[in-house]
């Protein structure tokens, strides 16, 4: 499943507003690694379906609260606040940080209601 391009405004609009974990993949056109690792979101786009939302932006169009040395780069961002941010990871330790954020969501969620 490609990941939805999205502009700064886009992106704090899902991240801000999301019932579900938000990854987001910041990358740059030139960027070969980016591409490998997009693929690799991708496939977890298909996996998680729903239950996550992933997209992608140019890293030179954020102007977020995380400062951007290197790409690619992922924030994974819960209700509005950034849960981890990251470079290159292998895709099993990106499926535990999305399912910890799913698990951190639902206790938040559930906070509110008691």
């Amino acid at each position: 499943m490609p990941l939805n391009e999205w502009t700064d405004k886009e992106r704090n609009y899902h991240v801000n507003d999301a019932t579900v974990p938000v990854v987001t993949l910041f990358t740059m056109p030139t960027c070969r690694p980016c591409k490998a690792f997009e693929a690799l979101l991708e496939g977890l786009a298909e996996e998680f379906g729903t239950q996550v939302l992933f997209g992608k932006m140019r890293a030179d169009e954020y102007s977020g609260e995380c400062q951007i040395d290197a790409v690619p780069f992922v924030h994974v961002t819960n209700l509005g606040r950034v849960f981890e941010t990251f470079g290159i990871r292998d895709i099993h330790k990106i499926r535990d940080t999305i399912e910890a954020a799913q698990e951190d969501i639902e206790l938040l969620q559930h906070g509110k209601e008691n």
